[in-house]
């Protein structure tokens, strides 16, 4: 498969200071629904998860799923009591995508299958939202970020899934 180009979105909002980052995103509109997922998934555990270009699902051992979706240039979600009524074509065993990143930064895989397959099972701790997108917390494993990507080529929005430290 061809590499996919790929550019980030300007960001919203900047900050001066790392001090006002940190402020700016506990302000961020969608901390406090970022507050109550994480109670309602609380003690949970990755289960499985199946995702398109645009949406991701994750799929707890509560039975309760996290719809992770675009509007864009944002990320969104919605926790769900049980699955929704989405066709995600991916899951575990899934091909990696190439995304081809402009200037210096290259080409990089993008790889869901092997980012969920190491955290099933793995104990869900904490939701996060900033500017940037959203971050899945996990005990024991990087952070899963998700955040809205544009490609060049169509111009479509695109979900770009990856860990952090």
């Amino acid at each position: 498969m061809d590499p996919i180009p790929v550019e980030p979105f300007p960001f919203l909002k900047t900050y001066d200071s790392f001090r006002a980052a940190i402020d700016g995103a506990n302000r961020h509109p969608l901390q406090q629904q970022a507050v109550s997922d994480t109670e309602r998934l609380a003690g949970s555990s990755l289960a499985n998860a199946w995702w398109s270009d645009s949406e991701f699902l994750l799929v707890f051992s509560s039975g309760q799923n996290l719809l992770v979706y675009l509007q864009s240039p944002e990320v969104q979600w919605k926790l769900y009591d049980s699955k929704p009524s989405v066709t995600l074509p991916h899951t575990i065993g899934a091909t990696p995508q190439t995304l081809r990143w402009p200037r210096d930064v290259g080409d990089h895989l993008m790889d869901c299958s092997e980012l969920i397959e190491k955290r099933v099972g793995g104990e869900f701790t904490h939701l996060f939202v900033n500017e940037m997108g959203l971050w899945v917390y996990m005990r024991s494993h990087l952070i899963l970020g998700f955040s809205a990507i544009r490609r060049t080529d169509t111009g479509q929005c695109i979900l770009h899934v990856w860990e952090d430290d």
